[in-house]
């Protein structure tokens, strides 16, 4: 869950599409001169879902714990 925008349980093709959104509504908000707080505002939500979408390409898969090596060996 980001601090701006709650990205619980979304998977990434969702969080893609509310990256879509969040950033048509930042351009638009642009376009209209808002308050720069606003924009900044809009600006932590769209990072909170780009940080939700790299968390989850490195979340670890349980899948392959049982092949998992605890040791790297260099020689």
């Amino acid at each position: 869950m980001g601090l701006w925008y709650n990205t619980n349980g979304l998977s990434v093709d969702e969080l893609m599409k509310k990256e879509t959104e969040v950033r048509k509504k930042l351009v638009t908000a642009f376009g209209l001169g808002i308050d720069p707080n606003a924009i900044g505002q809009i600006q932590n939500a769209l990072d909170d879902i780009r940080l939700a979408i790299v968390e989850s390409q490195y979340k670890p898969n349980d899948d392959n714990d049982e092949n998992f090596d605890d040791y790297l060996n260099i020689g």
